[in-house]
C-alpha cells in the first residue's frame, strides 16, 4: 500500500476547494426553501403540488446539474 504525504499548504488548498464546491452545490437549497409557500401561491399550487414540484423536483434538478459541474470543476483544478 502506497501512502503519500501532503504538505500543509496542499491540505489547506484541498480543504478550501472542497468547501467552495460544497457551497456551490448546495447554495440553491438555502435560497429556495424559505420562499416555497410564496412561490406556490404565485403559481396556484396546492400543498401536494408544492411539495412535489417545488420541494422535490427542483431540488433534484439542481443536484443533477450541480453535481457534475462540481466534479468537473474539482477535476480541472487538480
Amino acid at each position: 500500500m502506497m501512502t503519500t504525504m501532503c504538505s500543509i499548504s496542499d491540505r489547506r488548498y484541498i480543504t478550501v476547494l472542497l468547501s467552495i464546491t460544497v457551497v456551490f452545490l448546495f447554495a440553491d437549497q438555502n435560497l429556495l426553501a424559505p420562499n416555497l409557500t410564496m412561490i406556490a401561491d404565485e403559481f396556484g399550487f396546492t400543498d401536494k403540488e408544492k411539495d412535489d414540484k417545488l420541494g422535490a423536483n427542483i431540488a433534484v434538478g439542481f443536484f443533477i446539474i450541480g453535481g457534475p459541474i462540481a466534479l468537473i470543476a474539482g477535476d480541472r483544478l487538480r
